[in-house]
């Protein structure tokens, strides 16, 4: 009896073990499924990005990094600009910059690069961004007329490094979001021609040639939604 009684135990024990075994292989088998989806999501997803944006280079990838603290640096301007002394255009442009630098972050996020997107006005990862800000500034708050100056000086910049950095890559997305930039800049520079016209500034290019500086405030604003043109010329 007591060896029956052991009998049943063992097979009850035994069947008890099966059912934890396959448990185990369960929760084995779908982690691993689970892992497996996971990786080929992650592995179709970054195809995808490539087959739509292609590679990016190092070079590129600074670029980015770089002309998007550039564009903070515009926006942040020009919020303090606003707020100082209440020029509209500051407040206009300073709305586009924040558009700018989206469409750069858009960017980074599909080639999976990381970066850091400051909240707070006024600071940068770029030391030498960070030191033209702090100049920037103190320059602007002396008085509205050296704002304005500012605020060209700033899209002057921009222009030629969006331009430099275009002709350093072959990225059908990123010369795009480049050219986009490049004429937002152009716009940019053509309002805030026109108030150093009504201040009376006496004002000289600081980075571009006074040929190319006047084509473009000659030139009428472009629309930044349709980017049909490609490229630029170099003045």
């Amino acid at each position: 009896m007591q060896i029956h009684q052991n009998s049943k135990l063992k097979h009850l024990y035994y069947k008890l073990f099966k059912i934890i075994i396959m448990k185990i292989l369960l929760k084995i088998t779908a982690l691993l499924l689970v892992t497996v989806l996971l990786f080929s999501f992650s592995f179709f997803k970054n195809s995808a990005i490539k087959e739509k944006f292609g590679t990016i280079t190092e070079t590129e990838k600074q670029a980015l990094l770089y002309m998007l603290e550039e564009e903070k640096l515009a926006h942040d301007i020009y919020v303090e600009m606003y707020a100082k002394w209440g020029l509209m255009p500051f407040s206009n442009i300073s709305k586009s910059e924040k558009y700018h630098n989206q469409l750069i972050q858009n960017l980074l996020d599909s080639f999976n690069i990381e970066y850091k997107n400051y909240e707070t006005s006024g600071e940068f990862e770029n030391q030498a961004i960070q030191k033209l800000y702090n100049n920037l500034l103190e320059k602007g708050n002396i008085s509205v007329e050296n704002a304005i100056i500012v605020g060209a000086t700033i899209e002057e910049l921009d222009i030629l490094d969006l331009e430099n950095r275009l002709l350093l890559t072959e990225n059908a997305s990123i010369k795009s979001t480049f050219d986009i930039l490049i004429m937002g800049s152009k716009n940019h520079l053509r309002a805030f021609n026109r108030n150093i016209i009504s201040h009376s500034i006496d004002y000289e290019p600081q980075y571009l040639s006074l040929a190319y500086y006047n084509e473009i405030i000659d030139s009428k604003n472009q629309n930044c939604s349709n980017n049909s043109k490609k490229g630029f010329k170099r003045k």
